[in-house]
């Protein structure tokens, strides 16, 4: 497992969950990062995805805390993208740290 690395005022974070809004008030809120996509035009899913799996394990090599907001409550279609970067996480038994919890 990477080593982590210590940044600032603690160690260097990401959030994941459901909804951008959710995920950066909350990345904001302990400073942490987050995954910023880039427009795909035409949407292509496969791209989309393939990029969000390239950010996910590059964070987790470089030794970042993943913070997890977890689900929106106020959706009715799970994300794609969560349970993709949740799956890779969960393949590799990288901690996940609940955002509740910090």
């Amino acid at each position: 497992m990477a080593k982590k690395h210590k940044s600032g005022t603690g160690q260097k974070r990401v959030v994941i969950g459901e909804n951008m809004k959710r995920i950066k008030a909350a990345a904001k809120s302990i400073g942490a990062k987050w995954y910023q996509g880039r427009r795909i035009d035409p949407w292509d899913e496969g791209l989309a995805m393939g990029r969000n799996k390239r950010w996910i394990l590059k964070k987790i090599k470089e030794g970042y805390e993943i913070i997890d907001i977890g689900i929106d409550p106020t959706r009715d279609i799970r994300s794609k993208f969560y349970a993709m970067e949740k799956q890779v996480i969960n393949e590799i038994d990288y901690p996940i740290i609940p955002y509740d919890t910090i």
